[in-house]
């Protein structure tokens, strides 16, 4: 499971690909913090598409590239096909970015209740972020897809 910690080590991200289909991944999700826990296990509806596994190869490869983006801007955004997150990135500084991972509700309560998010804002280092998706990705690959 990739595990993703903000600088504070107070909030931890957990995502795991479980299981693999011709068009989407299933995945386990969890969000941690010093006051709450998330554990999405029962919810249906956590898929990443192939489309996103190439969307996230690509920051990848060009994460090394952050001095080009201004201060303060958002350099990526990660919109699951199913929605159960959404994490849009933001350079503080070469070294730190900024995360707004927002949790919609509707997701999570099988449609029970809807219209709002949950909403988590923190900063963790660039290399900690690549190693998040490159071990997401890895897990991918491990179960057989590429």
């Amino acid at each position: 499971m990739a595990h993703l910690k903000n600088i504070e080590n107070d909030l931890n991200l957990s995502l795991s690909p479980a299981k693999v289909n011709k068009k989407l991944i299933k995945c386990s999700c969890s969000i941690i913090t010093s006051q709450l826990s998330l554990d999405f296990e029962e919810t249906r509806d956590k898929n990443i598409s192939l489309e996103n596994i190439e969307y996230l190869r690509k920051f990848v490869s060009v994460a090394e590239k952050i001095e080009d983006y201004e201060d303060e801007k958002e350099i990526f955004s990660f919109y699951p096909i199913d929605l159960f997150i959404k994490l849009d990135i933001y350079k503080s500084n070469n070294n730190i970015l900024w995360i707004n991972l927002s949790v919609p509700i509707g997701v999570y309560s099988n449609s029970k209740e809807s219209g709002y998010e949950l909403g988590f804002n923190f900063s963790v280092t660039l290399k900690s972020l690549v190693t998040f998706f490159n071990n997401f990705l890895l897990e991918f690959e491990s179960l057989g897809s590429k």
